[in-house]
């Protein structure tokens, strides 16, 4: 199976690239920027997909698209990026692009959304499910959204089957934003006034649990023109995460109780009331559907995953990046 992977210089794309092309499938990559990967794989740079791909017989011999490609999400509540930016890169840039490879007739289009497309928190503490109400509240999580009612339309309308993939936050080496904040404030030793959030519960997936369901969804018959939910179908709360972080690195463990009033406080303060949010409130997700129509189940635990990351980045953070073969393979 040939497959493309756009945004092949981002997190999870740069080892999708790795790991797909570790299982003989034949790999496209797709970024901006030149990036060093193994000599197999044809790597595409361009300023945009719709200048690299501006041809439909550039797509030619594809099997599938593995969509990574757009403007990320932002943690910091001061900068309010304009829905009509995120429009531009992730709704209008993406379709053009799947039109192009519908035109092509590749066969399946995988787009990479965004649990945030179901909401930033779960309501009466009741897991986010396919079925569910959309409820995208920021800009990203609308222009993902909007992105996935367009690639349904012009499934309707096409050959190419498309299967969209909401998965929470995704984790692994040289992860950014929400963990690597955490891992670098663990391996300082620092105190955490965390202690409380023992009751709250949030779901994540590892790199290595969602790269084995992309491999599923790349094949099964009964993924096209679907949505699915992927975890590791195992929930946290933020202690729980801390403990398991902490005790990787072998560090001391530093939670301490502090109140929730006087944190909320805190963190809206310095403006960063999304944090607070994250650490305290509910966001777990069912990911049963992916597990019983096409018999995907995760790989390795959370509590494995995450203690191998905690591990891994206490031996790398010197060097700054970690390699993927030393990773996937211990």
């Amino acid at each position: 199976m040939h497959i493309l992977i756009t945004g092949a210089s981002g997190f999870i794309g740069n080892y999708a690239c790795f790991y797909f092309n570790d299982l003989g499938y034949k790999v496209t990559a797709f970024s901006r920027y030149k990036i060093n990967l193994p000599s197999g794989i044809n790597q595409i740079n361009s300023e945009s997909l719709l200048s690299a791909f501006s041809k439909s017989k550039s797509l030619k011999g594809i099997d599938c698209v593995l969509h990574l490609a757009g403007k990320v999400s932002t943690l910091d509540d001061r900068k309010k990026d304009d829905i009509n930016i995120y429009r531009t890169i992730n709704v209008f840039e993406t379709l053009d692009f799947a039109k192009k490879c519908s035109e092509a007739s590749i066969p399946r289009f995988v787009y990479i959304s965004s649990i945030k497309v179901n909401g930033e928190f779960n309501i009466n503490n009741k897991p986010f499910k396919e079925s569910d109400k959309p409820n995208p509240i920021d800009s990203y999580a609308l222009s993902k959204y909007e992105t996935e009612e367009g690639l349904k339309k012009l499934a309707k309308k096409s050959n190419m089957e498309v299967v969209i993939v909401r998965p929470p936050i995704i984790y692994g080496p040289n992860v950014k934003g929400y963990f690597n904040t955490i891992l670098k404030i663990i391996k300082l030793g620092i105190p955490l006034p965390f202690a409380y959030f023992t009751k709250n519960k949030r779901s994540f997936i590892s790199l290595e649990n969602f790269l084995s369901f992309m491999e599923i969804v790349f094949r099964h018959p009964k993924a096209a023109n679907n949505i699915f939910i992927c975890s590791d179908d195992y929930d946290i709360s933020t202690n729980e995460l801390l403990r398991i972080l902490i005790k990787g690195m072998n560090k001391r463990n530093r939670l301490y109780y502090l109140s929730p009033l006087i944190l909320k406080t805190l963190f809206f303060i310095i403006g960063k009331s999304n944090i607070y949010l994250k650490l305290s409130q509910n966001l777990s997700v069912d990911c049963s559907k992916a597990k019983e129509m096409l018999g995907w189940q995760p790989i390795i635990t959370l509590p494995k995953a995450m203690n191998k990351l905690s591990r891994n980045y206490l031996l790398n953070a010197s060097i700054n990046k970690i390699n993927y073969y030393d990773f996937f393979n211990l």
